[in-house]
């Protein structure tokens, strides 16, 4: 009915009558579940005709416009939008077509489906019918009605959505390797739909390079118009040229690939979006030697130029694809936030061409590290999160051309200076040997030779697993690292055993004692230490918890120093007997090492005692389960109940031999619990004057880590970036340390039951600056 009279003139006789009453009536003498059947109204049309569960969920049915995000609502005025693939399109409606694809490409990168974000531009879907050889498209080009150049939309509108599509096609192949997760860090649902799998990427940029001379050779375009055509089509060309180059893995293109990043970067400037008029203003006169270019767009559809432009999106598309049930339409990402993006790919792309020419097992831990405690706060795209792993370790090559026994061989000499030499030479001990002209019995014990290759292999797989697990997201990386805590104490006492056996057979100057334990251990407590750390940037722990996870981390960093001091002072004993010049390079990172360790185990203490000195009559978490405050009990559980909180947060360090009578766990229990009385039977004073000290400590040990130059940090990849984090950890110790320092001259908190504290984790993740305030 509705469609019938959707189509009658306006102020004509309606042909139908209003039969609503007669229907109601009618229903309403039907009994409780009884229904009206007519000839030829099948169970099916019944089921069809009743909205089960959310509207949305029914793919056909036209979406109400209050489902649609406010910049992509149509004003009424406008009526029905009319999309037809072969009207013409002037220069702005290229414009912000261009831009609108972009930000879709940004927010699915970011995670959303393609079915919100690229299958949302109805050109997409007519690329055959845009192109020049189609007869549509001849039979409006040679009428006489003044129209734009019909060559903005069949070429430069073309090709940058036939490369846009082809960069995500690459981008999804890279996605799909399984290095993040489908569903958890981005969406790969093609639904039903292609990605133009069967087109050459150099097809696409073909289209590119044609599109551009076309446009150096139209005279009618104004300048502003054709130099924003030619910037977004050149960068759309850098980007496609750069993940084309990382996909087909030649490492002699890595030093393309950052040229065209170069080139991109320099594109992506001339369209910054302009904050307010004085940046607008800057931006002109930076450009005044160059024609002017319109700077990206927001891309909601009441932004549109026209109602052409406003027709070629609609973000309810999904509900005419049949193979996936339709998501809610999004807002795409503004301006800024899409140029945001488009920089930090360009930046990271930029970083896997480091990666690829810098291998280097220790200058890759201190890169992820600091990529992962970035990542709550500036969250890198899972394609170039993926890109990471993939250079680390694809198809068992270490950067896309080492083996991976070169990874083990890096990290020890690296870390405990054990000569590569010497670990090939072990490797090939008793390969092939026979007993009696026979191989030797299955359940022989291996040979040293066998030994030290199968510990080889398993070191570097554990390598590969522990970097790459820092390339994922900050949960499922907490989650990945105390899995792999177990196996990696299983590695420490394999190597234990493997180092004694290499000590009885080499010579003193070839082999420095533990130093292959040494090394598994050095890395075992980093992995330690980001598992029980990250739960602050998570937000997992509660208050009365912090005093049980500080302490913990404390005993992680103390053992990580202590490891870091043998290894130095042995290498320092021997150092006459190394030949290698980068014996003081370890030497250098070893006790910048120590220093930083040093530096968090006495934060960690003093975030302890602060705490307590703000805070000294916090108590754990109540018993649950009673509801008398007077019960004698309630003590006891009470306790019960903190011991069985810590145990749970902790339950990943209980190794397999220990699981069953949980001693690891009891014993540490029992040292935190003496850790907390020794806390409480501090005085005021004392207490502050313990916190006081601690927090010094921290800052001299932290400006002695920074006075290095990255070279000794093992941070040339990412230097910039570690130093903000350690200025930004500084900057904590040394508030924290004004404040205890204030407290300890005047009168001691604990005498004023008013007070609180208020931790705010705003420089550092892992560290709150503590602020003493009145209550309300």
């Amino acid at each position: 009915m509705s469609s019938t009279t959707d189509h009658q003139p306006p102020g004509s006789t309606a042909r139908f009558e209003d039969a609503t009453r007669d229907l109601l009536e009618a229903c309403s003498r039907l009994r409780l579940g009884q229904m009206v059947t007519v000839p030829g109204f099948t169970l099916m049309d019944s089921m069809s005709a009743i909205q089960i569960m959310d509207a949305r969920m029914d793919s056909g049915m036209e979406l109400p416009d209050d489902e649609l995000p406010e910049t992509d609502r149509i004003p009424a005025s406008l009526g029905q939008l009319e999309y037809d693939p072969l009207q013409p399109l002037d220069g702005p409606d290229v414009v912000w077509i261009m831009d609108r694809l972009l930000a879709c490409e940004a927010a699915w990168h970011l995670g959303r489906a393609l079915s919100q974000t690229i299958y949302t531009c109805l050109y997409f879907h007519d690329l055959q019918r845009m192109s020049v050889q189609d007869a549509a498209y001849h039979a409006q080009a040679s009428t006489s009605t003044p129209a734009p150049a019909p060559e903005l939309r069949s070429k430069v509108l073309r090709a940058f959505i036939v490369a846009t599509v082809k960069t995500c096609d690459l981008a999804w192949n890279e996605l799909t390797k399984q290095n993040v997760y489908d569903g958890e860090d981005f969406s790969g649902d093609k639904s039903g739909l292609g990605l133009l799998e069967g087109t050459e990427p150099r097809y696409a940029l073909a289209l590119l390079d044609d599109a551009l001379e076309w446009l150096s050779a139209d005279p009618t375009l104004s300048d502003d118009i054709g130099q924003s055509l030619k910037a977004r089509l050149s960068l759309r060309k850098q980007l496609l040229s750069a993940t084309m180059l990382l996909a087909e893995g030649d490492p002699a293109a890595l030093i393309e690939v950052s040229l065209h990043c170069r080139f991109a970067k320099k594109h992506l400037a001339a369209l910054r979006p302009h904050d307010d008029d004085a940046t607008a203003v800057a931006g002109q006169a930076d450009t005044a030697a160059s024609p002017p270019c319109i700077a990206l767009q927001d891309p909601g559809r009441q932004k549109a130029p026209s109602t052409r432009s406003m027709a070629s999106f609609d973000p309810a598309y999904n509900r005419k694809l049949v193979a996936n049930a339709p998501l809610r339409p999004i807002a795409l990402p503004s301006a800024r936030e899409t140029w945001t993006f488009l920089e930090g790919l360009l930046d990271g792309l930029q970083e896997v061409v480091q990666l690829l020419q810098r291998p280097d097992a220790l200058g890759w831990k201190m890169f992820f590290s600091c990529h992962a405690y970035s990542f709550q706060a500036r969250q890198t795209s899972p394609y170039i999160r993926s890109l990471y792993q993939s250079a680390v370790c694809d198809r068992n090559m270490v950067a896309g051309r080492l083996p991976l026994d070169w990874l083990t061989q890096n990290f020890f000499a690296e870390t405990a200076q054990v000569d590569p030499l010497l670990l090939r030479r072990l490797s090939s001990v008793g390969q092939g040997a026979v007993e009696g002209g026979r191989p030797g019995a299955w359940n022989a014990p291996p040979s040293l030779g066998q030994s030290a290759n199968y510990f080889s292999q398993r070191i570097a797989g554990h390598l590969v697993s522990y970097l790459t697990t820092l390339s994922q997201n900050r949960s499922r990386q907490k989650r990945s690292l105390a899995k792999a805590y177990a196996q990696w104490m299983a590695l420490a006492e394999e190597a234990s055993q493997l180092g004694k056996r290499i000590e009885s057979v080499s010579r003193p100057e070839d082999y420095m004692p533990d130093s292959l334990f040494a090394g598994v251990q050095h890395a075992a407590l980093d992995v330690t230490l980001q598992v029980v750390l990250s739960g602050f940037e998570l937000d997992l722990y509660r208050r009365d918890e912090w005093a049980g996870i500080y302490f913990v981390a404390s005993r992680i960093c103390s053992e990580q120093a202590l490891v870091c001091e043998g290894i130095r002072t042995g290498l320092l004993d021997r150092r006459a007997t190394l030949h290698n010049a980068q014996a003081a390079t370890t030497i250098h990172y070893l006790a910048s090492q120590e220093e930083m360790a040093r530096a968090l185990e006495a934060a960690a203490v003093g975030t302890v005692l602060l705490l307590h000195a703000l805070e000294p009559n916090l108590q754990p978490r109540p018993w649950p389960l009673s509801t008398r405050t007077d019960d004698p009990a309630l003590a006891k559980r009470t306790a019960a109940l903190a011991k069985a909180t810590f145990a749970a947060r902790l339950k990943w360090l209980e190794l397999p031999s220990a699981r069953q009578s949980r001693q690891s766990i009891d014993d540490l229990w029992d040292e935190l619990s003496a850790f907390q009385a020794g806390v409480r039977s501090l005085s005021a004073h004392d207490c502050l004057a313990e916190a006081e000290a601690n927090w010094r400590r921290a800052v001299d040990e932290l400006q002695l880590y920074l006075a290095r130059p990255p070279s000794q940090l093992r941070t040339q990849l990412c230097a910039d970036q570690h130093r903000e984090i350690t200025q930004a950890l500084l900057c904590t110790c040394q508030q924290n340390l004004d404040l205890a320092s204030r407290l300890k001259a005047g009168a001691p908190p604990g005498s004023d039951t008013g007070a609180r504290c208020e931790p705010r984790f705003s420089q550092h993740r892992w560290f709150p600056v503590l602020v003493q305030a009145a209550a309300a």
